[in-house]
């Protein structure tokens, strides 16, 4: 339970933290960007779907072998997939706001950029925490979730650019 409050509370609180100290159109500008990203992260879960219960299958039979072979095969999968829309994205970042948000929200494209880059990493830790949930290692994944969420709440803290401590 305090996993998902505070991965709650980490997805929302860039927004309330900008809101607070930049004001409401650097929201809109991180959600413009956010939307498209959010189509991509369809594909990144249709593709933990099928994983999960592929290497927790593996993980029963306690075939690790299996298990590293289908978790690399995964990962290649993903990066092949994801680092030729990352860098389509980043290089006609603004061209695509534009198109899908209107030219209002052109300036929200370097959200976009960093957003997608974001998104290889998000997808790689989603493969590794199937494996950890797979295994039944329950504790640890609460562990490791309680760290990244507090840590991602004290750098959206740290990352408002200027309007904190400026």
């Amino acid at each position: 339970a305090v996993v998902e409050i505070l991965r709650t509370i980490s997805i929302h609180a860039d927004k309330v933290i900008l809101h607070f100290f930049c004001g409401p159109a650097s929201v809109g500008y991180l959600y413009a960007a956010q939307r498209i990203v959010n189509l991509i992260q369809y594909f990144i879960i249709s593709i933990r779907k099928i994983f999960f219960p592929v290497i927790t299958e593996n993980i029963e039979k306690r075939d690790n072998k299996k298990v590293c072979e289908l978790l690399n095969k995964t990962i290649f999968t993903l990066l092949f997939i994801l680092l030729p829309v990352v860098m389509f994205l980043s290089i006609y970042s603004k061209q695509i706001i534009i198109l899908i948000a209107g030219s209002e929200f052109k300036e929200s494209y370097i959200i976009l950029v960093m957003l997608s880059i974001a998104l290889v990493f998000q997808g790689i830790g989603l493969m590794f925490s199937s494996v950890i949930v797979g295994s039944g290692d329950n504790y640890l994944y609460r562990q490791i979730g309680v760290v990244i969420y507090s840590f991602t709440i004290i750098l959206n803290l740290f990352l408002v650019p200027d309007s904190l401590f400026g």
